[in-house]
Protein backbone atom coordinates (compact mmCIF):
# COMPACT_ATOMS: atom_id res chain seq x y z
CA UNK A 1 0.00 0.00 0.00
CA UNK A 2 1.71 2.96 -1.04
CA UNK A 3 0.97 6.48 0.99
CA UNK A 4 1.20 10.25 0.69
CA UNK A 5 3.66 11.99 4.42
CA UNK A 6 0.99 14.25 5.75
CA UNK A 7 2.13 17.02 7.99
CA UNK A 8 1.08 17.91 10.98
CA UNK A 9 -0.75 14.58 11.42
CA UNK A 10 0.44 12.10 9.38
CA UNK A 11 0.73 7.90 9.48
CA UNK A 12 2.85 8.36 13.26
CA UNK A 13 0.21 10.41 14.76
CA UNK A 14 -2.56 8.28 13.30
CA UNK A 15 -1.15 5.12 14.56
CA UNK A 16 -0.21 6.35 17.78
CA UNK A 17 -3.53 7.77 18.73
CA UNK A 18 -4.97 3.92 18.32
CA UNK A 19 -1.52 3.40 20.69
CA UNK A 20 1.63 1.55 19.13
CA UNK A 21 0.44 -1.73 19.58
CA UNK A 22 -1.43 -1.06 16.32
CA UNK A 23 1.56 -1.17 14.35
CA UNK A 24 2.50 -4.64 16.17
CA UNK A 25 -1.02 -5.86 14.80
CA UNK A 26 -2.81 -4.23 12.24
CA UNK A 27 0.41 -2.26 9.49
CA UNK A 28 2.13 -3.84 6.61
CA UNK A 29 4.83 -4.36 8.95
CA UNK A 30 3.72 -7.86 10.43
CA UNK A 31 2.45 -11.01 9.54
CA UNK A 32 -1.43 -11.67 9.93
CA UNK A 33 -2.38 -13.08 13.53
CA UNK A 34 -2.57 -16.76 11.76
CA UNK A 35 0.71 -16.71 10.08
CA UNK A 36 3.19 -15.14 12.75
CA UNK A 37 6.45 -14.18 11.71
CA UNK A 38 9.15 -16.30 13.32
CA UNK A 39 12.45 -13.70 13.56
CA UNK A 40 15.88 -14.24 12.00
CA UNK A 41 18.70 -13.84 14.11
CA UNK A 42 20.73 -10.72 13.04
CA UNK A 43 23.88 -13.26 12.53
CA UNK A 44 21.95 -15.21 9.98
CA UNK A 45 23.48 -15.06 6.85
CA UNK A 46 20.50 -14.37 5.02
CA UNK A 47 20.19 -10.95 6.99
CA UNK A 48 22.05 -8.84 4.02
CA UNK A 49 20.61 -5.57 5.36
CA UNK A 50 21.85 -3.95 8.43
CA UNK A 51 20.89 -0.61 8.62
CA UNK A 52 21.37 1.77 11.59
CA UNK A 53 18.66 5.32 12.14
CA UNK A 54 20.00 7.96 13.45
CA UNK A 55 16.67 9.94 14.75
CA UNK A 56 16.61 13.32 15.36
CA UNK A 57 14.50 13.55 18.61
CA UNK A 58 15.73 17.00 19.62
CA UNK A 59 13.73 20.18 20.53
CA UNK A 60 13.88 21.54 17.17
CA UNK A 61 12.27 18.97 15.72
CA UNK A 62 9.57 19.50 18.23
CA UNK A 63 5.84 19.17 16.09
CA UNK A 64 5.43 19.12 12.83
CA UNK A 65 8.76 18.32 11.82
CA UNK A 66 9.37 15.11 14.60
CA UNK A 67 5.83 13.60 12.78
CA UNK A 68 7.17 14.10 8.97
CA UNK A 69 10.37 12.01 10.42
CA UNK A 70 8.31 9.48 12.43
CA UNK A 71 6.04 8.95 8.79
CA UNK A 72 9.33 8.34 7.13
CA UNK A 73 11.20 6.12 9.27
CA UNK A 74 7.60 3.94 9.55
CA UNK A 75 7.34 4.23 5.45
CA UNK A 76 10.83 3.27 5.26
CA UNK A 77 10.67 0.32 7.62
CA UNK A 78 7.64 -0.88 5.47
CA UNK A 79 9.46 -1.05 2.29
CA UNK A 80 12.14 -2.99 3.94
CA UNK A 81 12.35 -7.09 2.64
CA UNK A 82 11.04 -9.22 6.40
CA UNK A 83 13.84 -11.14 7.32
CA UNK A 84 16.25 -10.25 4.67
CA UNK A 85 16.91 -6.61 6.83
CA UNK A 86 18.14 -5.62 10.85
CA UNK A 87 17.72 -2.46 11.90
CA UNK A 88 18.97 -0.16 14.51
CA UNK A 89 17.54 2.44 16.41
CA UNK A 90 19.62 5.52 17.34
CA UNK A 91 17.80 8.25 18.51
CA UNK A 92 19.77 11.20 19.71
CA UNK A 93 18.44 11.68 23.23
CA UNK A 94 16.47 8.24 24.38
CA UNK A 95 17.45 4.71 24.53
CA UNK A 96 18.89 3.39 21.51
CA UNK A 97 17.91 -0.06 20.38
CA UNK A 98 20.82 -2.29 18.53
CA UNK A 99 19.95 -4.39 15.24
CA UNK A 100 16.82 -5.81 15.11
CA UNK A 101 14.87 -8.05 12.77
CA UNK A 102 11.63 -7.31 14.57
CA UNK A 103 10.74 -4.67 12.64
CA UNK A 104 7.60 -3.87 13.99
CA UNK A 105 9.11 -3.50 17.09
CA UNK A 106 11.58 -1.02 15.90
CA UNK A 107 8.44 1.11 14.63
CA UNK A 108 6.52 0.84 17.80
CA UNK A 109 9.92 2.46 19.43
CA UNK A 110 10.09 4.88 16.91
CA UNK A 111 6.67 5.82 17.46
CA UNK A 112 7.36 6.70 21.51
CA UNK A 113 9.60 9.12 20.90
CA UNK A 114 9.54 12.59 21.55
CA UNK A 115 10.99 16.54 21.02
CA UNK A 116 13.52 16.93 23.67
CA UNK A 117 17.31 18.74 24.39
CA UNK A 118 19.96 18.60 21.96
CA UNK A 119 21.50 17.43 18.81
CA UNK A 120 24.44 15.21 19.09
CA UNK A 121 23.97 14.28 15.45
CA UNK A 122 27.34 13.88 15.03
CA UNK A 123 28.45 11.74 17.62
CA UNK A 124 25.37 9.52 17.75
CA UNK A 125 26.31 8.62 14.56
CA UNK A 126 29.63 7.70 15.24
CA UNK A 127 28.16 5.77 18.42
CA UNK A 128 26.38 3.56 15.76
CA UNK A 129 28.61 3.17 13.45
CA UNK A 130 31.08 1.68 15.94
CA UNK A 131 28.73 -0.25 18.20
CA UNK A 132 27.15 -2.24 15.24
CA UNK A 133 30.71 -3.62 13.27
CA UNK A 134 28.05 -5.59 10.79
CA UNK A 135 26.46 -2.32 9.70
CA UNK A 136 25.64 -1.75 5.89
CA UNK A 137 24.84 1.48 5.91
CA UNK A 138 22.90 4.41 8.32
CA UNK A 139 20.27 6.99 7.57
CA UNK A 140 19.93 10.24 9.70
CA UNK A 141 16.27 11.70 9.61
CA UNK A 142 17.33 15.45 10.88
CA UNK A 143 16.34 18.98 10.40
CA UNK A 144 20.07 19.28 9.77
CA UNK A 145 20.97 21.12 13.05
CA UNK A 146 23.93 19.47 14.67
CA UNK A 147 25.62 20.46 18.25
CA UNK A 148 28.81 20.36 16.36
CA UNK A 149 29.22 20.01 12.61
CA UNK A 150 32.83 18.49 12.27
CA UNK A 151 32.31 15.37 10.64
CA UNK A 152 35.70 14.24 10.11
CA UNK A 153 36.34 11.66 12.51
CA UNK A 154 32.78 10.28 11.01
CA UNK A 155 33.51 10.44 7.58
CA UNK A 156 37.19 8.96 8.14
CA UNK A 157 35.42 5.90 9.70
CA UNK A 158 32.12 5.27 7.20
CA UNK A 159 35.33 5.33 4.27
CA UNK A 160 37.31 2.70 6.75
CA UNK A 161 33.79 0.65 7.34
CA UNK A 162 32.39 1.09 3.59
CA UNK A 163 29.30 2.29 5.53
CA UNK A 164 27.54 5.29 3.38
CA UNK A 165 25.59 7.70 5.07
CA UNK A 166 21.80 8.62 3.43
CA UNK A 167 20.34 11.25 5.25
CA UNK A 168 17.23 12.45 4.92
CA UNK A 169 16.78 15.99 5.47
CA UNK A 170 13.27 17.92 7.26
CA UNK A 171 12.76 21.23 6.62
CA UNK A 172 12.54 24.31 4.55
CA UNK A 173 14.76 24.70 1.27
CA UNK A 174 16.52 27.90 2.32
CA UNK A 175 17.31 26.97 5.05
CA UNK A 176 21.45 26.78 5.58
CA UNK A 177 21.25 23.57 7.76
CA UNK A 178 20.28 21.74 4.62
CA UNK A 179 24.17 21.97 3.15
CA UNK A 180 25.49 19.55 6.46
CA UNK A 181 22.56 17.10 5.77
CA UNK A 182 23.91 17.55 1.81
CA UNK A 183 27.14 17.16 2.53
CA UNK A 184 27.14 14.55 5.08
CA UNK A 185 25.79 12.01 2.83
CA UNK A 186 27.86 13.05 -0.14
CA UNK A 187 31.01 12.76 2.23
CA UNK A 188 30.48 8.91 2.99
CA UNK A 189 28.95 7.98 -0.29
CA UNK A 190 25.76 8.00 0.76
CA UNK A 191 22.27 9.74 -0.67
CA UNK A 192 20.50 12.77 0.17
CA UNK A 193 16.97 13.38 0.04
CA UNK A 194 14.46 16.37 1.03
CA UNK A 195 11.58 15.06 2.59
CA UNK A 196 8.92 17.44 2.14
CA UNK A 197 5.21 17.21 3.43
CA UNK A 198 3.44 15.17 0.68
CA UNK A 199 6.13 13.38 -0.51
CA UNK A 200 6.97 9.03 -0.32
CA UNK A 201 10.14 7.59 1.18
CA UNK A 202 9.43 4.79 -1.19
Amino acid sequence: MAFQIKSPVGLAARLKANSASTVAEGSELSAPASKPITYLAVTDPAIKDRLGIVFDDSGSMYGSLIQEAKDGVIEFLKSCIPNQTAVALYPMNHTKYQLETNLPYIAGKTLELEATDCTPLVSTTINLVENNKTLTRGIVFSDGRPDRSDTTILVSMCKERKVPIDTVYIGRDDDSAIGFMRRLAEDTGGTFIHLKPGVSMR
